[in-house]
């Protein structure tokens, strides 16, 4: 699975004015409203945080993975924010998260479901694990930059 099946650049915000971690997660699961019909931004918003409960998706490195699986999805959907002033997301080293890469995926509790959610974590992993790939992400100007920095074939250092 590449970003550029599960990335569109209507879910890409170059720069997030909120700076709480809830209002981070509502105003990215206010981004997936229009692609997932019958969904609403509350429910993602719980889903959200129902998975924060369990344990923080601040992954370290100014990193969070927020995710959740709803149900009347085919496909896993992405959006992508950076918060350039970064934001205290309890991440596990600490630090401020400055990139945000929401993961919403098919509720289905079957081996093809739990499969399609794994790949897409594997595609934001390979976006994200190179210091090159994030500071070039940190570093696109805007909007269509980031979308596009998003979408480049991952660099591997």
């Amino acid at each position: 699975m590449q970003m550029a099946q599960i990335l569109t650049e209507s879910r890409v915000v170059s720069d997030l004015s909120v700076v709480e971690k809830r209002e981070i997660l509502a105003y990215l699961a206010g981004l997936f409203v229009l692609d997932i019909p019958g969904v609403g931004k509350k429910q993602i918003l719980h889903e959200f945080l129902e998975r924060e409960r369990v344990g923080t998706t601040g992954i370290g490195m100014g990193i969070a993975i927020p995710h959740a699986k709803l149900p009347g999805l085919v496909y896993p959907l992405v959006a992508l924010g950076r918060s350039v002033r970064g934001v205290d997301f309890d991440a596990m080293d600490g630090g401020k998260v400055h990139l945000i890469v929401a993961l919403i995926s098919p509720l289905a509790q079957t081996t093809e479901g739990t499969k399609i959610h794994l790949e897409a974590l594997t595609a934001i992993s390979r976006l994200l694990r190179s210091p090159s790939n994030r500071r070039r992400l940190l570093e696109a100007p805007d909007q269509k930059a980031l979308f596009h920095a998003a979408l480049a074939p991952p660099s591997i250092d």
